[in-house]
C-alpha cells in the first residue's frame, strides 16, 4: 500500500507502538478520562447538559458543504466548515428569526453548534467526519425512525440556500454552508460533568468532557503543551487548518514526540487514529527488530 506522503516520524511512532482497536474515539476517550456516565449517553445530550441546555431533543449541528452529483449528494473534500465567531453569531441570530422560539441554536465552538428542541428520536446517525468526499445517502438516518429529523434537516438546507451569510461567504471566496448536519442526538438525558484533564481541541464533544475547566486551543507545536501534565490534544488533518496538515503535524508534533520518547522526557504517548489506539512508551526504539512499514499501512492493518 503506497503512502501518499513520507512521514518518517509518524512511521517510527507507529512502528514501536502497541496497537488495539477501540471503536468510536469519543466514547473511548470518555471512559479513559473516567467520565463513564458520559460514555453511555448521546454526544449532544452530554454537551447540552454541560452548557445548561435541554438534553432531550438535542443534536449536534455541523456546518457542511454538500454538492449534488448526477446520481447522489456528496460531502465535499474538506467540506466540514470552520466558522469564525462573527459568522457563528450571525447564523445563530438568523436561525432564531426563522425557526425560534421552539428551536434554538447554541454556540459550540468553530466546528459546530448544538441544536436544542429538535425531534426526540433514537435514530442512528453518522459523524460527518467519516463522510468526507463520500456519498452521504447511505449515512442518512432511516426515515421510519427519523422522519421528523430528516424533514428538519431539509428545512434547514432550504433556509441556508437563501441565507444572507452564504451570499457574503460566496462573495469573499468562501464555500457556502449548504447543510447543518444533524447527528449525535437521541432521547436520553445526561448529567453535567465536572471535567478532567487538560483538553485541547475544537470538537464540540470535548466541551462536554472538559466541563468547568473548558477546552483550550490546540498549540502550534508539541513543545508548547504544559510540561509534566496529562494532556488530550485533538488534531484534524482531514478537515483542519493548514497548521493541522499532515506535513505540519510531522514537523511540529510527530518529530518532537519521537525525540521526547527516545530521550525519556515523555513517558507515554497514546495516539488515536482510524478507530485504533497506538501506545508508545519511552525508549521504545530499542525494539529494533520490529519490521518497518509505511504509516498508512500501519494505520490500516493494526
Amino acid at each position: 500500500m503506497p503512502d501518499t506522503q513520507p512521514l518518517p516520524a509518524l512511521e517510527w511512532l507507529l512502528r514501536f507502538s502497541t496497537a488495539r482497536r477501540i471503536g468510536e474515539w469519543r466514547r473511548w476517550l470518555a471512559e479513559d478520562l473516567g467520565a463513564t456516565e458520559l460514555a453511555g449517553t448521546s454526544y449532544a445530550s452530554a454537551l447540552a447538559a454541560s452548557i445548561g441546555a435541554k438534553t432531550a431533543g438535542a443534536w449536534l449541528a455541523t456546518p457542511a458543504s454538500l454538492e449534488a452529483r448526477l446520481d447522489h449528494v456528496r460531502l465535499r473534500d474538506r467540506g466540514l466548515l470552520r466558522l469564525p465567531a462573527a459568522q457563528r453569531l450571525q447564523l445563530i441570530e438568523d436561525f432564531a428569526r426563522n425557526f425560534g422560539p421552539g428551536l434554538v441554536l447554541h454556540e459550540a465552538g468553530e466546528r459546530g453548534f448544538l441544536l436544542e428542541g429538535g425531534p426526540v428520536a433514537s435514530a442512528a446517525t453518522v459523524d460527518p467526519a467519516r463522510l468526507l468526499d463520500a456519498d452521504v445517502g447511505p449515512a442518512l438516518p432511516a426515515a421510519a425512525q427519523a422522519g421528523e429529523l430528516r424533514r428538519l434537516a431539509a428545512e434547514i438546507e432550504m433556509w441556508l440556500h437563501s441565507a444572507a451569510l452564504n451570499s457574503e461567504r460566496e462573495q469573499s471566496g468562501q464555500r457556502r454552508i449548504t447543510s447543518l448536519w444533524l447527528w449525535g442526538g437521541g432521547a436520553d438525558a445526561a448529567a453535567a460533568w465536572r471535567g478532567a484533564g487538560d483538553i485541547h481541541g475544537g470538537d464540540p464533544w470535548l466541551i462536554a468532557l472538559a466541563g468547568e475547566r473548558g477546552v483550550s486551543a490546540v498549540p502550534a507545536r508539541f513543545e508548547q503543551l504544559p510540561a509534566d501534565e496529562h494532556a488530550v490534544v485533538e488534531l484534524a488533518p482531514m478537515s483542519g487548518t493548514p497548521q493541522e496538515s499532515l506535513g505540519a503535524l510531522e514537523s511540529n508534533w510527530f518529530e518532537p514526540l519521537r525525540a521526547a520518547l527516545s530521550a525519556g522526557t515523555l513517558d507515554v504517548l497514546n495516539l488515536v487514529a482510524n478507530d485504533k489506539t497506538f501506545v508508545v512508551r519511552a525508549r521504545a526504539g530499542w525494539r529494533f527488530w520490529r519490521a518497518r512499514r509505511g504509516w498508512l499501512a500501519a494505520l490500516a492493518e493494526a
